[in-house]
């Protein structure tokens, strides 16, 4: 308004237009509101921008938090809507006992295993009748695919318990800090192309129990210990087909020494879906089924 003529001179008669400082003298109210409405439309626009800024910062903080809560999201009992939900569509749908041998007597068509792949990780999951009975996260390998990060490690949660942070912690310190007198089923597959372990821990009684998996998939995150030598100790006791597992003693060195890149929980509650991964035979065939090698 510095430009507006002085006061007294509230108008221009030879162009017929009204003086700008005459609105504000005539409706003082009425610029007074407009004014509030438009600090107020300011106010809204710059909390909506700092809103944007601080979710932008805190993802360049933690790249990772999508997938950290995604991850925390799992849990057994949920239904496939909800994982479908927070996971995506899964990349592979199939019925389990249709494109693996892991039934063997059990032919259940209402099992569904599911592939969910992010950036950052792989899940496996298998579902009853629309419920979730299993699930596996592995950590990405920036090498295949579309993975870009190997920072991504979720925390190995089983029975409301936090075993630690996966890809920090070998098999043993995981079994330790699970603090169960009980010792796990092992097994390893050593290809030509591509190798997996898993094991098997079991806790509770029939019916209300829960079984923790960790293992290695080979298209998960590989730049991790692995005990070449206790590998093949392993694999040279354990019995010669693919069902069953080794003596617990011969993991010893392998287990020890080497680093997962898998953990799973599942369901032990008399079902199939617990009599199918009871077996870390089993449980190889899954952590292979859709990798990318």
């Amino acid at each position: 308004m510095g430009n507006a003529p002085a006061p007294g001179n509230e108008s221009d008669k030879s162009n017929g237009l009204t003086n700008p400082v005459e609105t504000p003298k005539k409706h003082p109210l009425r610029v007074f509101g407009k004014g509030v409405v438009a600090f107020a439309a300011g106010v809204v626009a710059l909390a909506a921008l700092v809103t944007l800024a601080g979710s932008a910062i805190i993802k360049t903080i933690d790249p990772y938090r999508d997938s950290k809560e995604e991850i925390r999201f799992l849990g057994i009992d949920l239904d496939v809507e909800a994982v479908n939900g927070k996971l995506g569509t899964p990349e592979e749908s199939h019925a389990l006992c249709k494109v693996t041998s892991v039934c063997h007597a059990v032919k259940d068509d209402g099992l569904l295993l599911n592939v969910y792949r992010d950036d950052h990780y792989t899940v496996r999951a298998v579902f009853d009748e629309g419920t979730m009975e299993f699930y596996a996260v592995t950590l990405g390998n920036p090498e295949i695919g579309k993975f870009r990060s190997s920072m991504f490690k979720p925390h190995v949660r089983w029975l409301d318990r936090d075993l630690g942070i996966l890809g920090e912690r070998t098999y043993v310190k995981i079994h330790e800090k699970a603090a169960v007198d009980v010792k796990p089923a092992t097994r390893i597959f050593l290809g030509s192309r591509e190798s997996a372990y898993a094991e098997v821990l079991l806790a509770g009684g029939a019916g209300d129990g829960q079984g923790l998996i960790l293992g290695w998939a080979p298209d998960g995150y590989a730049k991790l210990p692995w005990n070449l030598e206790g590998a093949n100790a392993l694999y040279d006791a354990q019995p010669a087909t693919g069902e069953g597992s080794a003596p617990f003693e011969a993991a010893d060195n392998f287990r020890v020494a080497s680093v997962p890149n898998t953990y799973g929980v599942f369901h032990e509650d008399g079902g199939h879906t617990g009599f199918i991964l009871r077996d870390p035979g089993n449980v190889i065939e899954l952590l292979l089924f859709g990798n990318r090698f």
